[in-house]
């Protein structure tokens, strides 16, 4: 993830004033609940404050609150993977704006984690882009929120006006990019240089995607011997999907592009295999198959 700026918001901290240390002998428990304190330092930090304390009726209507929203989130999404789910948390979780904000979600396929970070995150406004106007159209008469919108676009090109934006999602989109401009790097570089323009100051970039090494990198993996006798990805043993992934890589028309070297070592430890494969291709071996369910679509 990077900013925009080297500015970062300082997190004010929330005082648990029913917090179960409260109630250990030798605190001030003789206090009326909603109004004890850990110790006389956290009391005088609250009293500068300026909060009120919060009551036991105050804490119950809080439960309630929230038990409600998790239940709405239950009925909204429970026609989505839980992959899906998953990675929309874990992306807004990382992408730490304002309610009110608006994000821009790049490259969002059929829309299916768009539509999950609207639901999680009602109070953001998001914009999801995508280049095909089939998926465009299919994602706008299926998911559909208050707070989301889709928009057909090149996000290799400059969508957003400068200084319009306050989050930015690359979620595995720009090596897409990268091999649908001939595995050409100086793509990237512009289309990052455009959306730094398009973000507000102290806007955000979240980038989640396979990584760039040097060509020389080497690694080794070392895994258990396990025989599946599976040909699908979803069953495989992590050496019988390695091996077949070394072969199908960046499979396109040109079948010179496909697979990558791989060199099985003598082992170090009986039941264990040793592969000896470049860096680039050992991380996003890895990232793939945290991801298996998804292995056919995406690779």
């Amino acid at each position: 993830m990077a900013r925009a700026n080297s500015e970062f918001k300082k997190e004010t901290s929330k005082i648990d004033l029913n917090d179960a240390e409260n109630k250990r002998p030798g605190t001030n428990s003789n206090k009326p609940e909603g109004q004890r304190y850990l110790n006389k330092e956290r009391a005088q930090a609250f009293a500068q404050s300026g909060a009120k304390p919060v009551s036991s009726r105050d804490v119950s209507d809080i439960e309630v609150e929230e038990a409600g929203l998790v239940e709405q989130w239950a009925e909204d999404l429970k026609d989505l993977p839980e992959s899906t789910i998953k990675k929309a948390w874990f992306t807004m979780s990382h992408l730490l704006v304002d309610a009110g904000a608006h994000v821009i979600d790049m490259g969002c396929s059929d829309g299916a984690m768009s539509y999950a970070m609207a639901v999680l995150n009602p109070n953001i406004k998001f914009t999801a882009v995508d280049i095909d106007p089939q998926t465009i159209q299919y994602a706008k008469s299926k998911y559909k929120r208050s707070n989301l919108r889709f928009e057909c676009n090149d996000i290799s090109k400059t969508i957003f006006p400068d200084n319009s934006v306050d989050g930015i999602i690359n979620s595995f989109i720009l090596h897409e990019i990268y091999s649908g401009h001939s595995y050409n790097e100086n793509i990237i570089s512009r289309v990052l240089e455009n959306q730094f323009r398009q973000l507000k100051v102290g806007g955000q970039i979240y980038i989640r995607d396979y990584a760039m090494t040097e060509p020389d990198d080497m690694v080794v993996l070392e895994m258990p011997d396990i025989h599946s006798g599976s040909s699908d990805p979803e069953l495989m043993s992590d050496p019988e999907l390695l091996e077949f992934y070394s072969d199908q890589a960046r499979v396109t028309s040109n079948d010179e592009c496909a697979g990558f070297p791989l060199e099985e070592l003598p082992q170090r430890y009986p039941g264990t295999r040793l592969f000896r494969l470049p860096y680039k291709w050992a991380y996003e071996f890895i990232v793939r198959n945290n991801n298996r369910e998804q292995w056919t679509e995406e690779l």
